[in-house]
């Protein structure tokens, strides 16, 4: 490699050269005269020569924001009066005018801001027409004005790439006489495809090399980000007069699997500084006043959005000394180039208390924000197009810019710190003679990306402003304040000891396939993280592929993509992924990261970085110490079971009924081995009456907004096969396919992504169907009662299956249903809900899922994907597998022993040690708090008079967790127990279900009177794990119950499932939760109705193959309220709690339809705990 340092020194001679020859680069002729402010000169006469004097979007630029508001500056003051008769933006989709707002530029009326009523599409060329527009001075002469809107950084795919083909779209410099190589310019390359990084390498037999005459490598800087290249050459300057060839080759690839075609350019760089001395201009970046351009706060960065409102999330860039060099302006008189150097730092304020959807406090500030320059942001200050005539014309400006953000606090840090890339400033260069200054005031958009869910926007009204006084001195301060000598710092990592967390916690907020992201306190350099990162697997000696690279002060650590194209679509998945670790495994997953690693000047991180990843371990093996009472129980083993979706979008994570749907009429169906419902034309019997379960909407999706499908387990992704086990169709309102949906498929562990190529056409009806087999519908003779596992299925032909070879298990509730029993039964003639109901086999498959959803417009609102974490259920089998304390069973040496032991090598975590202050200890007796994703039932005992005789067998009662105590007069009774007044085991540590959830919620921009923010959530499903569970039985027909003969059964509920219900009056719409402020910070609330569903209660709990259950589509209500926290790495952390207890009152009847079993049951208050957290932000 080749390195060559031109070093030439900044004199006080050059800097007053500088200042004299600055006032060539603009006019400074006579003030018109109408002008309150200070125009230096630069407005000119009246008459022929009124018009526009500046515009952003500058006419013919390309790359603008679609939220980018439309700025003009003319010769004299204009009304908006005539602005909005003479001024028009065209054009609409249906080619119509643009309707838009406009306000006056309050620090100049020859300015106006023109603000479009609606969102600008993406990759659209629009027109500003000015004509006959009417100034303070004259009539401006007409103008047209074009500009071109940038792609989506997100979405469908034809709204993400600008051509089919993947090349250069835009080149800075390219060359031409606007734009001449310098030997200070820096290469800008903007690609029509998102660039995948991983194959946009430096250097020679890279994908990226600068080469010298004698073909030597340049040392050079490469940055990446979206469809944005820059390449900027170490050295300050390249030689004037020499050629240079810079390879782009034929190995980079888009993000869609594209090939560039590869383009070679040589040039030759001219000397911006011919006489021998550099133009050096210390300049400040101000804060006081509006911008004369856009009448905003100048240097003010605003981060507007859905997430953080309007104008209220706002940092004041601030520098007192940057350098400014511009190129000889006696030599380049027309087109003068301008640099602002590597490593810049431009310091914002910090934002005292950053505000979700401007409106409620998130309890955390900035602190001090960072923006230093990564690269050389080159320009070129050229002559105004818009008064070619006018002798008094502004110079416009011109200028890239590549910044890193990184800020103070590491929760804001973590969700926001990032590389702008290509940020393009438009605007005026104008010298005041009286002042002595040259002012430089530009505009431009930036659209950072909040939390790793909204691409954001502010409107940069950007001004530097040179010294008067131009010594030797002040060049020095600048050269040294430029100087960076501290290393970067770690402020926080995703699976790292934090503040509120240890090391073991947070790995355990980790989901197998998310990414590791190390948050740093300044801007790291891209190019020094080569070969520096290191995650070994479980045997602590291989390397795991894995993809990293750097964004803002991010390093960000990837498992390694698979790419490839299959029938129109583009697949990706994921290789390298850390799982769960199984038991017995002695070591953890460990990560190395080198301190070679540096910040932008290259100084080096403190020390190798050296950490062991304590993943969750999952549970392998199961002790089986004294069996249960049900021989071949699958309570004896230890259960693998199939997965379950958890959460789908659109949709609901349930196979539907196909009897009930009216595509028409905009009805889904209802979900398999739900409620039929039972109405008083079927029975006569009030017990009887059941409501039938709710009919699923078919529900909208935004144009451009992906598919979303999350599960219990690690999918096999083999399994999942675009266009055969997964498949996304256009079909008419008979269901009848019209034609299969390409797009972008994205596999990770647990989540399946969907983007379609084209965005969803607003009305059209679709359906998505994930395939499955390997099950079949169990009969009681001609009853049906549960769905049992087969091997009559093939993963990857006709079935999604996971890791371990399991077919996808669609309808989670059953296959049970509602009978008859012809009217003679005494307090039930329909089995109340489902006759026979059983438990699926927990390794049995299902029918395919299919899920209807159309298409709609694009949504402002802002779609987040939240799953429970932690979750104690590692091995997601839905049963907790804990060991069995002894204590809790006692032994009925009369009849049978009871209670099963089991015995763990690894245990899934329980409930806190912590007294719960809202226990009631009539009920829970010494209760504990609830742990995270966990829910408290307790059982109540039944109501059975005294002196009835027993039907046959019955239930008096059901403890969760353990068992029953020996009646203090257990010698007077038949047996130990008594039936009619049984006596419960306290076992407060064992009376928890542990659950595992997905949703999907998204953020609106509605926000009440009350200052609150409204959510919308999309109903999904909560898996609870079964709970031990002792059941008192009787065993003699007609005994008076207080000498009844009794037996303890054992069992277990089995998994239990929560369907958070639709709301509204026609239950089609998502759930409303509201965020608003409390002095402990932001707080969610939001009612929720849910079914519940226990299919193998009776059959598992109670051991009984009677009839029927009412645990099948069981109505409940929850009120839930909890904080909404971010976590040192950027990540939103929402706790929910129930501020009502539950009721639960579990009835079990026989085929008779006689009831054998009333049991209260109850969620407390505050028994359950939910905590949700956001994907990584990277």
């Amino acid at each position: 490699m080749k390195t060559r340092m031109i070093k030439r020194k900044g004199t006080l001679l050059s800097s007053v050269a500088m200042l004299s020859t600055a006032m060539l680069l603009t006019a400074c002729g006579g003030d018109g005269g109408d002008s309150p402010v200070d125009d230096f000169g630069s407005n000119p006469g009246e008459g022929d020569n009124q018009g526009l004097l500046y515009a952003y979007p500058d006419n013919g630029q390309s790359e603008v924001p679609t939220k980018a508001p439309i700025a003009l500056r003319f010769t004299s003051a204009v009304s908006l009066g005539d602005i909005d008769q003479s001024v028009t933006l065209c054009c609409d989709e249906g080619g119509g005018d643009l309707a838009f707002t406009s306000e006056k530029v309050s620090s100049d009326p020859r300015g106006v801001l023109l603000t479009p009523t609606q969102r600008l599409q993406p990759q659209t060329e629009y027109t500003v027409q000015i004509s006959d527009l009417r100034l303070n001075k004259g009539t401006a002469q007409d103008q047209t004005l074009t500009f071109k809107t940038r792609p989506l950084q997100e979405g469908p795919k034809n709204q993400v790439v600008e051509n089919q083909d993947f090349m250069i779209d835009r080149q800075f410099p390219n060359g031409l006489e606007m734009e001449p190589y310098m030997d200070f310019s820096s290469f800008r390359f903007q690609f029509t495809q998102p660039i995948d990084r991983t194959t946009a390498t430096y250097g020679d037999g890279n994908t990226v090399v600068l080469r010298d005459s004698e073909g030597l490598e340049v040392d050079a800087g490469l940055l990446v980000d979206g469809a944005y290249m820059t390449i900027d050459p170490t050295d300050d300057y390249l030689a004037p007069g020499e050629t240079y060839t810079l390879e782009l080759t034929g190995g980079l690839e888009s993000t869609y699997g594209e090939t560039f075609a590869g383009e070679t350019i040589e040039f030759t760089p001219k000397d911006s500084s011919p006489r021998g001395e550099p133009g050096f201009l210390v300049q400040r970046i101000t804060q006081d006043g509006t911008s004369r351009l856009t009448g905003k706060g100048i240097n003010q960065v605003p981060v507007n959005g859905t997430l953080l409102g309007e104008d209220v999330n706002v940092t004041q860039a601030q520098s007192e000394l940057v350098i400014a060099e511009l190129a000889d302006v006696t030599q380049y008189t027309d087109v003068t180039p301008i640099r602002l150097p590597k490593g810049t730092l431009l310091e914002g304020t910090p934002i005292e208390m950053v505000k979700i959807g401007g409106a409620v406090d998130a309890g955390f500030g900035s602190g001090d924000v960072t923006m230093r320059v990564l690269s050389d942001a080159t320009g070129y200050l050229v002559p105004n197009p818009y008064t070619e005539d006018n002798p008094d014309q502004l110079r416009i400006v011109h200028l890239f810019m590549d910044v890193g953000i990184a800020t103070e606090n590491p929760q804001a840090n973590g969700g926001f710190t990032q590389n702008l890339m290509h940020i393009h400033l438009v605007g005026v260069a104008e010298v005041d003679p009286n002042g002595g200054v040259l002012n430089i005031d530009a505009t431009s958009m930036v659209e950072p990306d909040v939390l790793g869910l909204e691409y954001g926007y502010g409107l940069l009204s950007f001004q530097l402003q040179s010294y008067k006084d131009q010594t030797g001195t002040l060049l020095a301060e600048a050269k040294e304040v430029l100087e960076d000598i501290t290393p970067p710092d770690l402020l926080s990592w995703t699976l790292g000891t934090s503040d509120g967390f240890s090391s073991t916690e947070k790995a355990g907020l980790y989901k197998p396939g998310d990414a590791i992201v190390l948050n740093f306190d300044e801007a790291l350099d891209p190019q020094s993280i080569g070969n520096k990162v290191t995650l070994y697997g479980l045997d602590g000696i291989t390397p795991m592929p894995i993809t990293y690279f750097v964004d803002g002060a991010a390093l960000v650590i990837k498992p390694e993509k698979v790419q490839e194209a299959i029938g129109g679509s583009q697949v990706e998945s994921l290789a390298g992924v850390m799982r769960y670790i199984p038991e017995g495994e002695p070591l953890n997953y460990n990560i190395i990261i080198d301190s070679g690693i540096t910040d932008i000047a290259g100084n080096p991180i403190n020390s190798v970085i050296n950490e062991s990843i304590p993943l969750p371990r999952t549970v392998e093996n199961k002790e089986v110490v004294r069996p249960s009472g049900l021989p071949g129980s699958v309570l004896d083993q230890l259960v693998d079971h199939a997965p379950v979706v958890l959460a789908t979008y659109p949709g609901f994570p349930c196979r539907l009924d196909e009897s009930t749907r009216d595509l028409g009429a905009n009805v889904a169906g209802r979900c398999a081995g739900g409620m039929e419902g039972i109405t008083e034309e079927d029975s006569s019997l009030p017990s009887d009456i059941t409501p039938e379960d709710d009919l699923i909407p078919i529900s909208t999706i935004p144009y451009d907004r992906p598919i979303v499908i999350s599960f219990s387990e690690n999918i096999d992704p083999e399994s999942i096969v675009v266009g055969g086990t997964f498949s996304v169709e256009r079909i008419d309102n008979t269901g009848a396919a019209i034609e299969q949906v390409p797009g972008r498929l994205v596999k990770e562990p647990r989540r399946l992504l969907f983007y379609p190529h084209s965005g969803w056409v607003e009305g059209q009806l679709y359906q998505y169907v994930l395939q499955s087999a390997g099950y079949e519908v169990a009969f009681a003779g001609t009853i049906r009662t549960r769905i049992v596992s087969t091997e009559d299925y093939t993963c990857g032909i006709d079935a999604i299956c996971d890791e371990a070879g399991l077919p996808l298990q669609t309808q989670v509730l059953g296959a049970g249903e509602v009978l008859s029993v012809d009217g003679t039964g005494t307090e039930a003639d329909y089995m109340l809900a489902s006759l026979g109901r059983r438990s699926n086999d927990p390794d049995a498959g299902g029918p395919d899922l299919v899920q209807y959803f159309r298409g709609g417009q694009r949504s402002d609102s802002v779609l987040q994907s939240l799953s429970t974490a932690p979750v104690s259920d590692t091995n997601a089998n839905f049963y907790t597998e804990r060991d069995t304390p002894e204590e809790y069973y006692a032994l009925n040496v009369n009849w049978q022993e009871s209670g099963a032991i089991f015995r763990y090598n690894t245990q899934e975590y329980g409930p806190t040690t912590e007294d719960d202050p809202y226990s009631d200890e009539s009920i829970d007796p010494n209760g504990v708090r609830p742990s995270l994703n966990s829910a408290k039932v307790l059982s109540l005992p039944a109501e059975v008079p005294a002196g009835n005789q027993a039907p046959g067998l019955w239930v008096s009662s059901i403890n969760t967790g353990c068992g029953f105590q020996e009646h203090p007069q257990g010698g007077d009774f038949a047996t130990p127990y008594t039936f009619s007044d049984p006596q419960l085991l306290e076992c407060p540590e064992n009376k928890f279900t542990y659950l595992t959830s997905s949703l999907m919620a998204e953020v609106t921009s509605e926000v009440n009177e009350n200052g609150e923010i409204k959510v919308l959530i999309w109903p999904s499903v909560i898996m609870a794990s079964s709970i031990d569970v002792m059941a008192m039985v009787s065993l003699a027909a007609g005994t008076p119950f207080e000498n009844q003969l009794t037996a303890i059964r054992d069992g277990a509920t089995g998994p239990q499932i929560m369907r958070m219900r639709y709301a509204g009056e026609n239950r089609d719409q998502p759930i409303e939760g509201w965020i608003q402020s409390t002095v402990d910070g932001p707080v969610l609330k939001a009612e929720v109705d849910l079914y519940l569903d226990i299919p193998g209660i009776a059959d598992l709990a109670v051991q009984s193959n009677l009839g029927g259950t009412n645990m099948a589509s069981y109505p409940v209500t929850m009120n839930l309220t909890g904080p909404v926290d971010f976590s040192d790495d950027g990540r939103m952390i929402v706790q929910q709690h129930n501020l009502n207890p539950v009721n639960i009152r579990l009835k079990i009847a026989s085929a008779s339809g006689t009831y054998v079993a009333e049991i209260p049951q109850i969620i407390p208050e505050r028994g359950s705990l939910l905590q949700y957290i956001s994907e990584p932000i990277k």
